[in-house]
C-alpha cells in the first residue's frame, strides 16, 4: 500500500514537471505578449567581447538603455557609440580608426529593430535557432545555434521568469573569411518597467564639428 502511494506522488510530481516545462517558443510569446503591454524600458549592462580561447578582446563597454512606446529610445555602448530616437527621427553615431560619423533617418520601429540595441530585438534575432529551454530557478535558459551561413555558432538568452525581460544574451559566431571564432555577452541589470522617462534623454546633439549624414 505504502508503495503504491509513493509510485503515485512521484507520478503525480513529473507529470506536474512536465506540465509546467516550457518550450523556447512558449518562452518567446509570453516575452512578446509582456513587451506588447510595456510603455517604458530601461536598463543599464556591460558588453563584453572574446576570442576563441576566452580571451578578451576589448575591455568591458558599459550600456545604457531606454525605450518608451511612443517610438522615443536612448543608447550608448561604451564612450562613442549612441543610437537616440525623439519618435520623428532616429539619430546613431560611432567613432572608427579616430573618425567620428553621425547619421540621421527618418523614424520607424524597423529603423529602431535594425540597430538590435533592445534586449527584445536580440531575443528576436536568435529565435529561429533557440531549440532548448532550461528551467533555472528565477530564469529560463533559452540555447541553440547553427543559422544557415554557420556564422553563428551557438547561442543562449537568459529570460526572467517574473516579468519575461531578456537579461543575458550570449553568441559565438565564426567569421567566414578568417574561420575565426568571436564570443560575445551583453548582460542587462537594474531593468525597470513603465517608469516615467526623462525627456532629455532622446535629445541628440552631435559631437562638437561632426555633421549629421541623412
Amino acid at each position: 500500500m505504502l508503495e503504491r502511494q509513493v509510485l503515485f506522488c512521484m507520478t503525480t510530481l513529473l507529470l506536474t514537471a512536465v506540465a509546467g516545462a516550457q518550450t523556447p517558443q512558449e518562452v518567446i510569446a509570453r516575452a512578446e505578449q509582456k513587451w506588447d503591454s510595456v510603455q517604458t524600458f530601461q536598463a543599464k549592462g556591460t558588453a563584453k567581447a572574446f576570442d576563441g580561447g576566452g580571451e578578451p578582446l576589448s575591455d568591458p563597454r558599459e550600456i545604457e538603455v531606454a525605450y518608451s512606446r511612443d517610438g522615443k529610445l536612448y543608447y550608448t555602448r561604451g564612450e562613442y557609440d549612441k543610437v537616440v530616437s525623439d519618435g520623428a527621427f532616429v539619430y546613431s553615431q560611432s567613432h572608427f580608426l579616430g573618425r567620428w560619423s553621425a547619421w540621421k533617418k527618418p523614424y520607424s520601429p524597423e529603423e529602431i529593430a535594425k540597430h538590435a540595441v533592445l534586449p527584445i530585438d536580440k531575443l528576436r534575432e536568435f529565435a529561429p535557432m533557440l531549440k532548448e529551454c532550461s528551467d533555472k530557478g528565477e530564469d529560463y535558459v533559452l540555447t541553440g545555434g547553427g543559422l544557415k551561413d554557420e556564422k553563428v555558432v551557438t547561442c543562449e538568452l537568459k529570460v526572467r521568469k517574473k516579468d519575461y525581460a531578456v537579461t543575458q544574451v550570449y553568441w559565438e559566431s565564426r567569421s567566414q573569411s578568417s574561420r575565426k571564432t568571436i564570443i560575445r555577452l551583453i548582460e542587462y541589470e537594474d531593468i525597470t518597467l513603465d517608469k516615467k522617462l526623462r525627456e532629455s534623454l532622446f535629445e541628440y546633439t552631435p559631437p562638437k564639428g561632426v555633421e549629421v549624414k541623412e
